[in-house]
C-alpha cells in the first residue's frame, strides 16, 4: 500500500506478520515516526513508541529491533535536513551508531 493510499484510506490498516510482532512491530515504529516528524512535531521519542505498542502486544520489543528503530529516526531525520541543506554529510553522525 503506497502513502497516498494509506492517507486517503477511510479504515484502519492491519499488520501482522508471521511470528506475532517482531517485524509488525518496526513497521509501526517506522510510519509512527515518519509521520510524527512529517507533521513538524520534531523528533519522536522511541521509547515512548515501544511503550506504546507493548501496552497492546507483550515482548516484542528486543534489543535490535529497539536499535533499528533508533537508526531509522536518525536516517530519517538526516535525510529531511540534507534535503532543506540544513546537513551536508551524514558520515560522521552514522560511524558511532554501531550495533
Amino acid at each position: 500500500m503506497t502513502e497516498q493510499a494509506l492517507r486517503r484510506c477511510t479504515k484502519p490498516v492491519v499488520v501482522h506478520c508471521l511470528d506475532g510482532g517482531a517485524l509488525s512491530s518496526l513497521f509501526l515504529v517506522a510510519a509512527a515516526t515518519v509521520c510524527h516528524i512529517r507533521a513538524g512535531c520534531g523528533i519522536v521519542n522511541v521509547p515512548l513508541v515501544f511503550k506504546g505498542l507493548l501496552k497492546c502486544r507483550k515482548q516484542i520489543v528486543n534489543k535490535e529491533s529497539l536499535l533499528f528503530a533508533y537508526q531509522l529516526v536518525l536516517y530519517h531525520a538526516q535525510d529531511i535536513l540534507m534535503k532543506r541543506g540544513i546537513l551536508s554529510s551524514t558520515r560522521s553522525t552514522f560511524e558511532n551508531f554501531e550495533g
